[in-house]
């Protein structure tokens, strides 16, 4: 018997369904673990800017990216993001609703400066432009955006998912992924075409996709032009066991 399956001996069941609307994904959770007063973030352009020191007298953080800042063209993935936010002792970041190969050029939407009350527990998610990225996506993982889970002998399960988008043209197509913990896509477990403006329901039989123990799923719907702001969604039914 595998051992992380052995190690599952609680039997519990944790419910990770969700719906993702336009602009709600998160592409990056953020926590500041430094041990400056205060902390804040900004995005603009797709770049990245930390800063921390005094309240209302932050600096940027020399140990983040080039001089606090993590630009999208520099670090053109999730992954490379999120390795150049971790390489710094004052932060730690990972991926949610996405890869560590998902292009993250332009996708991160723009947020003002922002204070994180340096609690060293409070999780920040950076959020997807959705018409920017193409996608609708939703990761079923027991850590999410919590920094003190993991992923360690749980198994995620995907029951059924419903998406809906008026694309107006081009091609939709749903797919689900295992997906390790950092973010790497293990295997593909379902590929489904959609319809421009018409519900795609997987059924019940959405009830067999399951991740290994110790990986997560992955659900995408992705359009090939721009998806629309607005009405767009995708429902996922999921639990995690442990």
């Amino acid at each position: 018997m595998d051992s992380n399956k052995a190690n599952n001996l609680s039997g519990q069941v944790r419910d990770a369904s969700g719906r993702i609307v336009a602009d709600e994904q998160v592409a990056i959770a953020l926590r500041y673990k430094g041990n400056q007063a205060s902390a804040t973030y900004t995005v603009g352009s797709g770049d990245i800017t930390l800063k921390h020191g005094a309240a209302a007298a932050e600096v940027v953080d020399p140990t983040v990216g080039a001089s606090g800042v993590v630009a999208d063209g520099t670090y053109a993935t999730l992954g490379a993001m999120v390795d150049a936010i971790n390489l710094s002792p004052n932060w730690e970041a990972w991926i949610v609703d996405g890869l560590r190969a998902t292009v993250s050029t332009a996708i991160l939407k723009t947020i003002s400066e922002t204070t994180i009350s340096p609690t060293r527990t409070k999780v920040i998610g950076l959020l997807v432009d959705t018409s920017a990225a193409l996608t609708l996506t939703r990761r079923i993982s027991a850590k999410r955006l919590n920094a003190n889970r993991d992923q360690n002998a749980k198994r995620s399960v995907v029951e059924r998912v419903k998406a809906n988008v008026n694309i107006g043209s081009g091609t939709l197509t749903l797919t689900v992924k295992e997906v390790t913990p950092a973010g790497v896509a293990v295997r593909t477990l379902l590929t489904k075409a959609g319809t421009d403006n018409t519900e795609l329901d997987t059924g019940e039989d959405a009830r067999h996709y399951q991740s290994d123990f110790g990986n997560d799923l992955l659900v995408e719907y992705t359009g090939s032009v721009d998806l629309p702001g607005s009405g767009a969604y995708l429902d996922v039914d999921a639990h995690i066991e442990e």
